[in-house]
Order: C-alpha cells, then structure tokens, then sequence
C-alpha cells in the first residue's frame, strides 16, 4: 500500500504541472489527454528516479520537484515530437525554362490523434510485456536465490512499475522511433526489466546457512614423531588428525575458496597446574592456509550436500599438556557471487 500511495501522490504532481503547462498555452495542437498521461509518467519516472538514488524520501520538497521536472521533460518531449509542421508550398515551374525538374511533393504529415493512437497503443502493449517480465524476472531470480525476509512483498510493487516504465518507455521510443516495430520495442523493453528484476533478487537473496562439524567430536592428538615435526622451529610436539564436515542449508550451494586452520591454548584450567606457568609456557599457532588443490575434498559444494575434508595439524605447547582449541575458517563463495567466511571451533583433549 505504501508503494500505491507514493505513485499516487506523484501522479498528482503529474496532472497538476500538464494542468498549469495546458493553461499557460493558447495553441491547441496536440492531443491534450496524451499530455497529461506523459506528464503524470514523467512525474512517477523523475520521483522514482530521484528517490532510487537515495537523495530523498517520499514527502521532503526535493522529492516534488524531482517530479514535477521529470513531467516537464516528458512534457516537453511529446510536445516537440507533435507539434504540426506546415508542408512545403511546391516551386512553380520557370516557363522559360526548356525542362522543369519534377517538384517531389513533401510526406504527408500524419495528423496528430493518429499519432497519439499510435504511441498510446506502443506504450499499452510495452507496459503489458515490461509487467510480465519483471514478473517472470522475479520469480525466476526468487527460485534460484532464496530471500529474506521482507515486510513488503517486492511484487506487489515493481509489478505496477513496470507497467508504468513499460508504458513510459514503449510510448516514448514509438514517439522517437516511428520505424520501429510495436512488437521489437515491447519486446527489448521486457527483457530489460526481466533481467532487472532477476538481478534485484540476486542482491536481495538471504544469507548462507553452514553448519560445521568435526569428526571426531573431540580430537585424540598423539606424539609428532615425523621429520617434519622435529625440523620445525620451533619442533612441533602434537599431531592430531580429524574431518571437517560442511552442509549449506539455505539452498544456495558454495565454492570454497580456502580453509585455514590455527590454534590457541585451552584456557581450561588443570587441577594442581599452576595457570600462569600454563599459559606462560602454552603457544598459540601455527596457523595453515589451504586452497586450490591442496584442499582435499569438493570445492563446489551442492545445496543440502555434505562434504567431509580430512586434515591433520601437529603443534607445540611447551608444557606438556596437549590440551587444544583449533580454529577451522573457511572463505567461500555463495551461489549468488557474494563472498563469505564462516569459523568452526574443536576441542583437542
């Protein structure tokens, strides 16, 4: 309702300035209610203009006078493109002359409620078609990315847009473009506001849903008794082995860009242990950044799909207490293109 009442009081700017426009001028030809129909599209197309910029709201001043010049422009352009042009009185013949070139006699001009007829119709069946497409253009793009929630529905108010830019548009590049087809004009313009509208829900699609876990629920380290744990500075002491397990719930679907795992000691405290010693003496890190093929597992991960990425991490605590908090990150693409990271704790005992 309030997109309703936003056009309306638009709208009225509209009928007031082609009012004052048809007051203030003694000639009378042109179709005066097509006037005030491109007026009151003006009004609506500059108010919307002005207010999708983000330089208003509806009801500030700057708001009125966006629209009232959007409907001097519109105004303005139907005017020009109708006002009569008187033909050409054709040369008489010299009668001296031996041969007179033929006089080509100039186009016939089209009278003006013709013309209105015609733009009428282009823009009635342009704002029929552009209504439809961002129509299929919306569920389309709503199928594909799921949306959040919204108080509003956005149907509700860029369907009627549509059939006013449609009837803006299509009524505009007739009046233009009198060569071009109804039908290629309301056509172009459909698949204009489909792809629009498609694009509006792609930026609109709700957030990823992740859920992390590990297996094992809690890790069991062992000793690191490889080369690579001794030659480490400082030597590594404690390897544990474990699978990170992702699932997206909200129907979008992922990449994984990297994974990147880290530690910290865990704080917990120890009967008998002196915890200053223990978190004077425990390490943090190291850290590890996996991505492209060092990744083991899926990198396009399916909406619903559970992917399992086996890894192992060795490191140092100084006082041999093996006791570990490891910090999982992934980075991940979503698959509206929107990038993500999302953290997973597991607890080593």
């Amino acid at each position: 309702m309030t997109g309703l009442f936003v056009l309306s009081g638009w709208a009225v700017v509209g009928i007031v300035v082609a009012a004052v426009d048809r007051s203030t001028r003694r000639q009378r030809d042109i179709d005066e209610s097509m006037a005030t129909i491109f007026a009151v599209a003006g009004a609506i197309a500059g108010g919307t203009v002005g207010q999708a910029l983000g330089l208003y709201v509806f009801g500030q001043l700057l708001g009125f006078v966006f629209s009232a010049g959007g409907a001097l422009l519109l105004l303005s352009v139907y005017r020009s493109r109708n006002n009569g042009v008187a033909p050409a009185a054709p040369t008489p013949p010299d009668d001296g002359a031996v041969c007179a070139a033929p006089v080509s006699s100039p186009l016939p001009e089209v009278p003006v409620a013709t013309r209105s007829e015609d733009v009428f119709g282009s823009g009635a069946l342009s704002a029929l078609a552009v209504a439809v497409g961002g129509f299929c253009g919306l569920m389309a793009g709503n199928a594909m990315y799921p949306q959040r929630n919204q108080q509003f529905p956005p149907v509700l108010f860029f369907v009627p847009l549509g059939l006013i830019a449609g009837f803006i548009a299509g009524g505009t590049v007739r009046l233009a473009r009198r060569h071009w087809g109804k039908l290629e004009i309301a056509a172009v313009l459909a698949l204009v506001y489909a792809g629009l509208m498609f694009n509006y829900a792609k930026a609109n699609a709700g957030p990823v849903h992740l859920e992390l876990t590990f297996d094992p629920d809690s890790g069991t380290p062992g000793r690191c008794d490889v080369p690579a744990c001794a030659q480490a500075n400082p030597a590594l002491e404690w390897t544990v082995h474990g699978t990170l397990q992702l699932k997206e719930t909200s129907g979008f679907g992922l990449t994984l860009q990297w994974i990147e795992v880290s530690s910290q000691p865990d704080r917990t405290p120890v009967e008998g242990q002196d915890p200053s010693r223990h978190l004077r003496e425990n390490i943090w890190g190291p850290n590890v950044k996996l991505s492209g093929d060092q990744i083991t597992g899926p990198r396009r991960v399916r909406s619903n799909q559970v992917a399992s990425y086996p890894f192992q991490y060795s490191y140092r605590t100084g006082n041999a207490d093996s006791r570990r908090i490891i910090t999982v990150q992934i980075g991940f693409t979503d698959g509206a293109g929107r990038f993500d990271t999302n953290t997973a704790r597991w607890k080593v005992q």
